[in-house]
């Protein structure tokens, strides 16, 4: 097992995102995920935390793809569930560039 510090590109209220790697099964086939979060606040002072992520493939010059979408969890430090993506889709078209990008968000119910 392995820790993977990742930077991350968005201003200073970014956060840490530790990626951790293991040998499995499905090595020459997929590649299984688990993502945790560590001290996440709500954007908005009156919504309480419930975040999720979607992890995308972006090709250069080309639209995002969806990856995975994690489920919803009201937590500060929360741990979702761990996941597993075919390595055929991290594949990208031969004459582009392809980034992973790990976006998170906090739901809200009924909001706008």
């Amino acid at each position: 097992m392995a820790d993977l510090p990742l930077n991350t590109l968005k201003g200073p209220a970014g956060g840490v995102l530790s990626l951790q790697t293991r040998v499995s099964d499905f090595t020459s086939q997929a590649v299984r995920l688990q993502f945790c979060g560590h001290h996440m606040n709500s954007p908005v002072d009156h919504c309480p935390v419930n975040a999720y992520f979607m992890m995308l493939l972006s090709p250069e010059g080309a639209r995002r793809q969806l990856l995975y979408k994690s489920e919803s969890i009201a937590d500060k430090n929360p741990t979702w569930k761990s996941f597993v993506v075919p390595l055929a889709h991290f594949t990208c078209p031969s004459t582009s560039t392809c980034t992973i990008e790990v976006d998170v968000y906090n739901y809200v119910a009924n909001a706008e």
